[in-house]
This record gives structure tokens, sequence and C-alpha cells, in this order.
């Protein structure tokens, strides 16, 4: 089975590996719940970064109050964003 990594180079896995195979050992732990495969390297880099950003700047942060990182940013901006003429 080929995969591809981040930077595009591909890879070879070996087909008696159980996590390819789909197989299940006792003891094993279950396949990851929304696992997915890409195409191409560059799907998975698209992929990779769009989870990055959400997880970044819109998932919400106990160390911010549960607030996202952008709505943090955003309640420290003054509420007037109006600029004054300089005379």
């Amino acid at each position: 089975m080929l995969h591809h990594h981040l930077n595009g180079t591909p890879v070879r896995q070996d087909r008696q590996d159980p996590s390819v195979s789909g197989v299940q050992h006792p003891g094993s732990s279950p396949a990851l719940q929304g696992a997915q495969t890409w195409s191409s390297a560059r799907e998975t880099r698209l992929a990779a970064f769009g989870w990055l950003h959400r997880y970044n700047t819109r998932r919400r942060h106990s160390h911010l109050g549960q607030t996202s990182p952008i709505d943090y940013e955003n309640s420290l901006l003054p509420t007037s964003a109006t600029l004054t003429h300089a005379a």
C-alpha cells in the first residue's frame, strides 16, 4: 500500500502490518474514528492545514476561559476602532 507523507514522499507499508490489512488482534487498539486516506500529497497537506488552522484558531481553549483564540483576541480589541484626524 502506498501512503504519502506530508512532505509528498511516497512510502510503502508492509502488507503484513495489521494497520494496513485491517486485521484486529487481541489486545490491539481499535481503528481510529474518522480516519481518512487521501489520494495525493496535496490533498494530505490541505487536510492537515485545515485541521491545524481549526485547532489553533477556532477550537476553544481552557486557558482562555473556554473561548477560541480568535474570540479571545477580538475581546481585547477596543470597541471603537475609529481613527482620529491629525490637525
